[in-house]
């Protein structure tokens, strides 16, 4: 079958997690596939991984437009189109409606009024654009969670045209390793993270150390580290898998997400879970009124019990060996056949 698949963005180029998710599914449809991917970009990289890209030389945002009549000129020749959120699903939508071709939306977010807390005065842009997005004529959207699907539900998708199917992990990526009293993060340094809930709970911790991995938002401000921080950038993913490795707590205090892919990894690699996101780990749940203060004394206190930690970590390895990349590509595989009987 021939995919074409839009995305505002796509590696070499990372703004986070997202891409890597993408890659990682496409890296495994392309053993029965035939794809192309349209992003954004520079034009002179025509492949990715031997995954052929077309790229346009605008931002990303632009790609709403822009991204049109690529998709008109190459989805002639492709069985089904499949867009992502943000800014490929409108002009994926588009393009599939007057190509009379079928179309999935993977979606990476649907945070509704928790955009409030996170964008400031773009917030508005973005819950207007997740309304236009869920009233879009796709065939299916696809959501990586349960609790992705209902919140984007709230914002007036049509369940029937919903499908939720999870992501695998490479669980054998993952080796034993001797844990380190030391807690970790990943993902973007923002908001939506929480990455200022990071900060206010490393400054209650002096003693214990934080390690940051993970891209800036230079779009916000952000105070200097504390001394018990320490913030590696974008690392090689031998670097992330080792981290995670020697992790004992991972910390992922969002306040949004569709899945969290970093906490699959974190789970695969033995670490126990201080998180917001409603997957099935071991750890801590963070409520939605707990104190920074709160927080802190629990990060402390399982540190303090690393015996325990470890087997709570260990716990959350098992249940990541459930999320088989085997079953998403059959789930997967069943929803793209099904569009073009």
């Amino acid at each position: 079958m021939k995919l074409l698949i839009a995305h505002e963005i796509f590696p070499p180029e990372f703004s986070g997690g997202g891409e890597k998710l993408l890659l990682e599914i496409i890296r495994r449809l392309r053993r029965q596939h035939q794809i192309i991917v349209i992003t954004s970009g520079n034009p002179e990289i025509k492949e990715f991984d031997g995954i052929r890209t077309v790229r346009v030389p605008i931002h990303r945002i632009l790609f709403n437009i822009f991204g049109i009549p690529l998709l008109l000129v190459y989805g002639k020749r492709f069985d089904v189109l499949i867009g992502n959120t943000y800014h490929s699903a409108i002009p994926t939508a588009i393009a599939s409606f007057l190509l009379k071709k079928p179309s999935i939306c993977i979606v990476h977010g649907a945070y509704g009024k928790k955009w409030l807390e996170m964008k400031g005065m773009l917030s508005f842009f973005a819950i207007l654009l997740e309304k236009i997005i869920f009233r879009l004529p796709f065939s299916y959207f696809l959501f990586f969670s349960d609790f992705a699907q209902k919140s984007a539900l709230k914002l007036g998708v049509n369940k029937a045209r919903t499908i939720v199917i999870s992501p695998g992990i490479e669980i054998n990526k993952f080796k034993k390793r001797k844990k380190k009293k030391f807690v970790f993060f990943v993902g973007r340094l923002e908001r939506q993270k929480g990455i200022d809930i990071v900060m206010e709970v490393a400054k209650r911790l002096p003693h214990i150390k934080f390690i940051l991995v993970g891209k800036r938002n230079p779009h916000e401000k952000l105070e200097k580290f504390p001394l018990n921080v320490e913030w590696k950038g974008f690392v090689s993913e031998r670097t992330l898998i080792k981290l995670y490795e020697e992790a004992l707590i991972f910390f992922l205090p969002s306040r949004a997400e569709t899945l969290g892919y970093s906490i699959l990894e974190a789970m695969a690699a033995g670490c126990a879970i201080v998180s917001t996101v409603p997957l099935p780990y071991f750890g801590y749940k963070i409520k939605e009124n707990d104190k920074i203060e709160t927080i802190a004394r629990v990060i402390e206190r399982m540190l303090i019990e690393k015996e325990k930690t470890e087997q709570l970590g260990a716990l959350n390895r098992s249940i990541a060996k459930k999320y088989q990349w085997s079953s998403f590509i059959y789930d997967f595989n069943k929803l793209l056949y099904s569009l073009i009987k």
